[in-house]
């Protein structure tokens, strides 16, 4: 009942659009294939069909075509990101730069929460090429998903550093972990004396540190998290102590899917694939 009720509430917006004076059938297509692409999202209800969704998703991504970056991280996940995506594996810098440089397009303008490149920011630490951390002016807060790489154990973190008070939070999805103490500190000796260094403004005296409420990771789950807890900040929302991280993997390959389809296809053509990949996800 809820699904019919859902797909008419899409055809009455389309009739409504219709009868708009001046309406372009462009804009129309748009508006109607996002609403489906998006209910098709929020109908995922039980676990298997989440992952049967998942897996539609990862299968409708355009693999074979090389060179096309989106976002305004400019991310390229290849095969096997979004594999690992797909398989419930680790959450890997791509898909990182790829939801959260989609999610920055999506924000006011000029952006006033810039997310620091994971991948430049890695690049940093390995040659010092600082000018690879640059972040707009209009930038009053920064978020800088950390990787971290002790023994055997790799995770992510996120660092929210608000750059008119210098308050610094640090997300940590594995707090009470033997390691999160080096993890924390890595904040205060690495992260901001790089963003320090490569700073075109002016920045904080004086830094406060504190570790943020989040929520508590399963398996592989630390970079869903970190993705979950940026996007919260970037839309002025409370950061989540609870995470569904498989409906989260759905929402972020989609995301990733429809963005890639984007940047490769004109509207019409990129629509066409949404819509194909709605029908697929739902039969």
């Amino acid at each position: 009942r809820e699904d019919i009720v859902n797909v008419c509430n899409v055809a009455s917006k389309l009739l409504a659009l219709l009868g708009e004076k001046g309406t372009t059938d462009e804009q129309i297509e748009v508006s109607v294939i996002q609403d489906l692409f998006l209910l098709n999202v929020s109908h995922a209800r039980s676990e298997a069909s989440v992952q049967r969704q998942l897996n539609s998703t990862i299968e409708a991504f355009p693999y074979l075509i090389d060179g096309q970056h989106f976002g305004a991280l400019n991310a390229a996940p290849n095969w096997n990101d979004m594999e690992s995506l797909r398989a419930c594996g680790e959450v890997t810098d791509e898909i990182i730069r790829g939801v959260l440089g989609v999610e920055l397009g999506l924000t006011a303008q000029p952006p006033v929460v810039w997310v620091i490149d994971p991948v430049m920011l890695g690049a940093t630490f390995q040659g010092g090429a600082d000018r690879h951390l640059r972040w707009p002016a209009s930038a009053m807060e920064l978020l800088v998903p950390m990787h971290h790489a002790v023994t055997s154990l790799e995770h992510w973190t996120l660092v929210h550093l608000n750059l008119l008070t210098g308050d610094v939070t640090h997300y940590d999805s594995l707090v009470g972990s033997s390691t999160d103490l080096d993890r924390f500190r890595r904040v205060e000796n690495e992260i901001i004396p790089a963003l320090c260094s490569a700073a075109d403004t002016v920045m904080p005296s004086n830094f406060r540190y504190v570790q943020g409420d989040c929520a508590v990771q399963g398996a592989n789950e630390c970079g869903i998290n970190v993705i979950a807890n940026a996007v919260a900040i970037m839309r002025q929302e409370k950061v989540p102590t609870t995470v569904n991280a498989l409906a989260k993997r759905l929402e972020y390959a989609q995301m990733i899917t429809q963005a890639r389809w984007s940047s490769i296809c004109s509207v019409s053509e990129s629509n066409v694939h949404l819509l194909r990949l709605w029908i697929w996800t739902v039969t």
